[in-house]
């Protein structure tokens, strides 16, 4: 065996054992951190996806405005696992509607279904 290859074998020992000490002692925390920025990335989105709902017309574009920021409201208080895919589905509805020219009934008792 070369010197380099013996000292880059080294090296990534050193560096993976480096990784574990640092993902046993601190992991914790760094999910942690990482699943506070990912919530927030999300909450962003969603939020853009609402503000684009405001030039929507129809009887119900209020109502749908209100629903899905309460909806949002509540996800953001119960923290859990599961509301990352419910958040992604909050975000693909606003982003639906936002394209349509008018929300109607239709629309409005979809969302209630969606997130009963």
């Amino acid at each position: 065996m070369k010197r380099g290859c013996f000292f880059g074998f080294s090296f990534i020992i050193i560096a993976i054992g480096i990784a574990f000490y640092i993902g046993e002692k601190y992991g914790s925390q760094l999910y942690d951190i990482g699943q506070q920025k990912v919530n927030q990335f999300y909450n962003e989105q969603v939020q853009t996806e609402l503000n684009n709902l405001n030039g929507l017309g129809g009887a119900y574009s209020d109502s749908v405005k209100f629903f899905l920021s309460k909806k949002l409201e509540e996800l953001k208080k119960k923290q859990l696992k599961l509301t990352k895919a419910q958040i992604v589905k909050l975000k693909e509805e606003a982003t639906r509607l936002s394209k349509k020219a008018e929300i109607d009934s239709i629309d409005f008792k979809n969302l209630e279904k969606i997130f009963k």
